[in-house]
């Protein structure tokens, strides 16, 4: 039987599904904002078969939702949904540490993770307890590439599918654009020395428990804030 899309299509499908996840995870996608075929596929330059591909593919990983009638329009999420991520995301990156700390951190990796955690501290010693924008992009690059070193040296490539999945919830990735004081980054750096520390002494364990608890306290964080968790009003995918 013929394939029902060309290997162009395929590709289209998967590009645009790509841009769409993103918009959807950096907000650019309201909650509850309406998706249609044909406005994305005139934004794309790309057929409606495509787009409708990648309309399904995103709905299958809970981020957009499917009525009849209806369409599909941005997955609501709200704090209990946020709340399940977290404890999701901390089970399986605890339990990943451990893996981490019983097997051994590569050198490569041990460098790479020390460097992070370095480049927070020379970013904290400016003793400023008020960060502009760019100051706090370069804490969350160094934050983001610390978990993402440690999801690279998982032994077991379907954890790390798990904890992709899990870390799509927009408003785990909202939370990361809250603005914080340097007090608040000091504990949060200060707790992934430690990680890396209990990693490195091979008390895994140990590293479990403190990922486990770095994860709650940056959930209980987001929840302090409720205007994240209002949902904008929402927008036509279309719409300026």
């Amino acid at each position: 039987m013929p394939s029902p899309h060309t290997d162009d299509e395929a590709d289209q499908a998967l590009d645009v599904a790509e841009a769409i996840r993103q918009s959807v995870l950096d907000g650019s996608l309201k909650p509850g904002q309406k998706l249609r075929e044909q406005e994305l596929a005139a934004r794309f330059g790309v057929s409606r078969t495509p787009v409708r591909e990648a309309l399904v593919a995103i709905e299958r990983e809970g981020l957009l939702v499917y009525e009849l009638n209806k369409g599909f329009s941005v997955r609501v999420f709200g704090l209990r949904d946020l709340e399940a991520a977290c404890e999701m995301r901390g089970l399986l990156e605890g339990y990943a540490c451990r893996c981490i700390a019983e097997r051994g951190l590569g050198s490569d990796s041990e460098r790479r993770l020390l460097a992070c955690v370095d480049a927070v501290d020379t970013l904290l010693a400016s003793n400023c307890e008020v960060f502009g924008a760019d100051q706090h992009r370069t804490w969350k690059q160094a934050n983001g590439q610390f978990h993402l070193i440690l999801l690279q040296e998982v032994p077991h490539p379907f954890l790390g599918r798990m904890l992709a999945t899990v870390q799509q919830i927009p408003l785990v990735q909202h939370g990361l654009a809250l603005p914080r004081g340097a007090e608040l980054l000091r504990a949060y750096n200060a707790q992934h020395r430690q990680i890396l520390n209990a990693i490195l002494y091979r008390q895994g364990t140990r590293a479990e428990f403190l990922m486990r608890e770095h994860v709650r306290q940056a959930f209980d964080e987001i929840r302090s804030k409720p205007e994240l968790l209002t949902p904008q009003s929402p927008r036509v995918s279309g719409d300026p």
